[in-house]
């Protein structure tokens, strides 16, 4: 997360570690990176955790086994022509209509399904993070133009200070974890995604994050240091699951209750006053 962690890069890897906002962000990142690979229909890029879980190791897909680079990488931030600090000023369409001339129609299909993938995520693992430069172009020449794996994904309504923060790229001009029906209208509109579709993607994301959910809880009854932030991540997926599968508040949609329960969890941290810090 840009400005609340920090990252060092290398020929192969980029490593992150945690800080004081962000503790045990490797294991929060590996985690929300687990559920999103768990479903098995788009690329993510591969990470490793440290053992104390404050740092994640990902592995470069720019590069070859020897570090040299043999692909582009093109964030929607450069495309749009905004400066990086104006990475959040930007919306779910622009993105895609910045990014849909560069595919051939016959890749599209899968591409379209590709971003919708990345973006219904975000909602589920509540990653307000997911802005212009954490969505991404990759090639090697304007024929073979792809989306990059999935990366930067972390649940970063675990952190009190960041809470609040809403989605990174507004939909139908609103930023919020309650789209309601904008979802569903801009996969159908803009992506020719059905509703059953639409329905069945919602439902292996639910059903990823009830799995990955139980890992996140048994992660933590081994190492008591990650409980809090363990803690933080299963309530904001169960917030996030009853939020995409209805318009309307409906608490048994929630895959990860139980599980919640019989971990003694208490209910999440309260942000602080007032905040709601940029990332």
């Amino acid at each position: 997360m840009a400005g609340c962690s920090r990252h060092a890069l290398t020929s192969r890897h980029i490593v992150k570690g945690s800080d004081e906002q962000t503790p045990y962000l490797g294991f929060n990142e590996f985690y929300s990176m687990r559920l999103i690979e768990r479903i098995g229909r788009f690329p993510v890029a591969t990470t490793t955790m440290s053992d104390d879980g404050r740092a994640l190791i990902v592995e470069r897909f720019d590069v070859d086994d020897a570090g040299v680079p043999v692909r582009g990488v093109e964030d929607m931030c450069g495309l749009l022509g905004l400066p990086p600090t104006e990475k959040y000023a930007s919306t779910t369409e622009q993105v895609l209509k910045a990014a849909r001339p560069y595919f051939a129609d016959a890749a599209w299909h899968e591409q379209s399904r590709r971003f919708a993938w990345l973006i219904l995520s975000t909602y589920v693992v509540r990653n307000a993070d997911c802005h212009t430069k954490n969505i991404a172009l990759l090639y090697t020449n304007a024929t073979d133009v792809t989306f990059t794996p999935a990366y930067d994904m972390v649940t970063t309504q675990a952190y009190p200070r960041y809470a609040n923060n809403p989605p990174g790229l507004s939909i139908a001009g609103r930023k919020t974890w309650a789209p309601g029906k904008a979802l569903a209208h801009f996969f159908h509109t803009r992506l020719n995604i059905s509703s059953n579709e639409y329905n069945d993607m919602i439902e292996m994301l639910c059903d990823a994050a009830v799995q990955t959910g139980l890992e996140v809880i048994a992660a933590a009854k081994q190492r008591p240091e990650w409980r809090e932030v363990a803690k933080n991540m299963v309530h904001a997926w169960n917030d996030g699951m009853e939020a995409v599968r209805s318009p309307k508040p409906n608490v048994a949609l929630r895959g990860l209750t139980a599980a919640i329960e019989e971990a003694r969890f208490s209910e999440p941290d309260k942000p602080p006053l007032g905040d709601g810090s940029a990332l």
